[in-house]
């Protein structure tokens, strides 16, 4: 399955490492339209999402304390607040949807 992933045009989505790893993903790299965040409006509404109920609630010792209380915020995300989607659908819900797509 190829995966198409939308970016801004910042230097880390377009420097060679980033775009070699994608390529061996198998992924392909779309850019939006530069200083149009609309072009990607669903990820800049998962972002602020877990800015406001994660982010913006703590104070991160460390990279790993970050990663792993925002990971817990997903996770509550999933599994605690209700979503509009499919009953048998459920790992496909709210954060869990944006930041796992393969699941």
């Amino acid at each position: 399955m190829r995966i198409l992933l939308r970016s801004d045009n910042g230097l880390v989505f377009s420097g060679r490492d980033y775009t070699r790893l994608m390529r061996s993903y198998g992924s392909k790299q779309e850019f939006i339209t530069p200083h149009c965040p609309q072009q990607n409006g669903l990820m800049e509404r998962v972002i602020r999402t877990l800015e406001e109920q994660c982010v913006h609630w703590h104070r991160f010792e460390s990279q790993m304390h970050a990663t792993r209380l925002i990971t817990d915020c997903i996770a509550f995300d999933d599994q605690q607040r209700t979503h509009q989607c499919a009953e048998d659908d459920d790992r496909r819900c709210g954060l869990y949807r944006y930041i796992n797509p393969m699941t």
